[in-house]
């Protein structure tokens, strides 16, 4: 996920090429009501990916039973739970310190 964040960063970079000063915003302290809201949406999204799992179950086994070949598109290892994507978390923190060492690398 980091190597994804740089490559756009990259990609950001090339198209607007700063002259003196680039200032990144990566994670900050958000209001309280801003946080309950995303707990919320992340409640609603958790009960959703496993609606959808169930869904797709029943897919494959009908498939399995008809005879359909299917090839999985992601493992389930790949898979990258946005949910930790929140101010004040580790992957956040990690991410911070990722980017100085980019931007480090960069300049």
């Amino acid at each position: 996920m980091f190597n994804n964040v740089f490559e756009y960063t990259d990609k950001i970079m090339k198209i607007v090429k700063p002259k003196r000063v680039l200032y990144m915003a990566i994670d900050g302290v958000a209001p309280r009501a801003k946080i309950n809201q995303q707990r919320s949406r992340r409640f609603r999204g958790a009960l959703d990916a496993e609606e959808r799992e169930i869904r797709e179950e029943e897919i494959r086994s009908k498939w399995s039973k008809e005879g359909i070949k299917f090839t999985e598109s992601v493992n389930e290892g790949d898979k990258f739970d946005q949910n930790i994507i929140t101010p004040g978390t580790e992957f956040m923190w990690r991410l911070s310190k990722a980017l100085q060492y980019y931007v480090l690398e960069r300049i």
